[in-house]
């Protein structure tokens, strides 16, 4: 998806000119992925989180109209070198359902 994003701003925006990124972001989430974490081989699975290793980026998407943030991670081992990717709901999909259904 990266590569077919650069192809079009190449051809539509840099007049088919090679453009070089700043910074490339590529970072996947939910996913499970073997790992070493004090000192044993485990299976980290990260669902609604990213690998946040030092030197690691990762986006964290704002909803609509709101801010993104392009993070750079910390290398935290209590959290698996992790870090959420989301952010946040003040309520979950199911409470959303039953109050805004309510209204209906």
């Amino acid at each position: 998806m990266m590569a077919r994003f650069k192809r079009i701003v190449e051809k539509h925006l840099a007049g088919g000119k090679p453009t070089k990124p700043l910074l490339d972001v590529n970072c996947h989430h939910n996913y499970a992925e073997k790992e070493v974490h004090f000192g044993e081989e485990v299976y980290v699975t990260r669902k609604g989180a990213v690998r946040a290793q030092e030197e690691d980026y990762g986006i964290i998407p704002g909803s609509m109209g709101a801010k993104s943030f392009i993070v750079k991670g910390k290398g935290n081992h209590e959290s698996y070198c992790s870090c959420s990717h989301g952010a946040g709901r003040i309520m979950s999909r199911t409470q959303a359902k039953n109050v805004f259904l309510l209204m209906i």
